[in-house]
């Protein structure tokens, strides 16, 4: 978590931002809470509704994140930096949901 924040407050810090470290790290942390729903669903109900059940829910639970810290950002950037600043996040949290909810 630490080195996926590190990135993006250093590519956050070069498109003009001007928030520390720790902003981005809260950002991202509440914003992964959307992600423990499809992790859940794996444990509790994995076997019951298939793989298909639970990457349905993950795709769902990626878009809620992303739209929360596009929030964020919407707040702070103007609308033309707002994609540039996104796009690692979204890199981020693809990573997360393919490789630690999913499996």
């Amino acid at each position: 978590m630490m080195f996926g924040s590190s990135l993006i407050t250093l590519n956050a810090k070069l498109i003009g931002l001007q928030h520390s470290f720790f902003f981005y790290v809260c950002i991202l942390g509440y914003s992964l809470a959307p992600m423990l729903i499809p992790a859940l669903v794996n444990v509790l109900a994995g076997a019951i509704i298939g793989r298909l059940g639970v990457f349905i829910v993950a795709m769902v639970a990626y878009l809620w994140a992303v739209r929360s810290v596009a929030v964020f950002f919407s707040l702070t950037l103007s609308p033309d930096r707002k994609y540039m600043a996104l796009y690692p996040v979204i890199l981020y949290y693809l990573f997360f949901v393919a490789f630690i909810v999913l499996v």
